[in-house]
């Protein structure tokens, strides 16, 4: 399963509610879950009020958590572009088939945090 963490790069409490939302997912997801940890509006680097650091630095603290490096990617993109929207999707799902899980276990979902 994949759950695609969505926050808002121009607002700092959406970064914050991401953790809240990574940390139901874990207490009541599969324990083969696939994070993507996705910054949107990459389109209005004026407002930014969460850093690329910051993303770069909760990924790594998601990493440790979990079994395998691999189980935890992120980036961000603009859906108002279309820009990394397709890469990361992609890049989650390509997680998914990496992990030795049962099919069942692999069926990829859109969670909207």
């Amino acid at each position: 399963m994949v759950a695609y963490v969505v926050y808002d790069i121009t607002s700092a409490s959406s970064f914050k509610e991401v953790r809240r939302s990574v940390a139901e997912l874990v207490d009541n997801g599969t324990p083969h879950m696939v994070f993507v940890i996705v910054g949107n509006k990459a389109d209005n680097e004026g407002q930014r009020q969460v850093s690329k650091k910051e993303l770069a630095d909760y990924l790594s603290e998601l990493r440790k958590g979990r079994e395998g490096q691999n189980s935890v990617t992120g980036g961000e993109c603009s859906a108002r572009t279309g820009d990394n929207v397709d890469a990361l999707i992609h890049e989650g799902l390509d997680l998914v088939y990496k992990l030795d899980v049962t099919p069942l276990e692999r069926n990829p979902q859109i969670v909207m945090g």
